[in-house]
């Protein structure tokens, strides 16, 4: 859906990511693949320090050995076009987009990531096509130009 997840540097800056790649740390935090942590409903970083097993369900629990140790926040905007892109994958609010907004019902896919629609291949191949289009359109109007000149210069202006 419409949903940002919702991660926190150190300094306790607050970041908004679609990116949903997340990893263990060294002390047992769920964190984003550039070591942000990740930020529950209530706002603190989610750690799962000393379990063998962690999973994070559709709803956003994070589930370590079969117990809920957090939630994970997601959140909306009212206008999330001009969130500020901070870096490769974060984003931060601004007066446009309004303030966050948490969701209710997050529903979340396991064990899948969102990624691109696009396939690079065929678009590459549609704009090659159209560049050679375009280039053929205006050989042809280059050629009409010089037959008319040429007509000009043979039978003269009346």
């Amino acid at each position: 859906g419409d949903g940002f997840f919702v991660v926190g540097d150190r300094a306790g800056n607050v970041f908004y990511t679609r990116a949903g790649n997340f990893a263990l740390d060294s002390r047992g935090n769920l964190v984003t693949q550039e070591g942000l942590n990740v930020l529950g409903r209530n706002g603190a970083p989610i750690s799962v320090a000393n379990v063998s097993f962690v999973e994070i369900d559709e709803g956003g629990s994070v589930i370590a050995d079969g117990n809920v140790v957090g939630r994970i926040g997601v959140v909306t905007f009212q206008n999330p076009t001009y969130l500020r892109n901070v870096g490769k994958s974060l984003l931060q609010a601004s007066a446009e987009s309004g303030g966050a907004q948490p969701v209710g019902a997050a529903r979340l896919v396991p064990r899948a990531l969102e990624r691109s629609n696009v396939n690079v291949v065929y678009e590459m191949v549609r704009l090659i096509e159209g560049q050679r289009a375009y280039e053929a359109a205006a050989r042809s109007l280059s050629i009409q130009d010089e037959q008319t000149g040429s007509l000009i210069t043979t039978f003269g202006r009346s």
